[in-house]
């Protein structure tokens, strides 16, 4: 199984996206709302494919990428 990570300070939309995702049983997909809860996930799930907003309050999507 795939693992995704998914960054957004929108919780809606994070939720949305993952079960649709998980629905197809091909993904685990975990969420994070912030760009330091999004590092920490990362670092320790290691996931297949990180999915990034830019525009986030704090740490953007763009000193993430960086980070990681």
């Amino acid at each position: 199984m795939r693992k995704i990570l998914l960054v957004d300070d929108e919780e809606n939309f994070c939720y949305f996206v993952k079960r649709n995702l998980e629905l197809t049983g091909e993904f685990k997909v975990f969420t994070a709302n912030n760009g330091e809860e999004g590092l920490e996930i990362a670092r320790k799930e290691r996931p297949d494919l990180i999915l990034l907003d830019i525009f986030m309050p704090g740490m953007s999507g763009s000193e993430v990428a960086a980070k990681l």
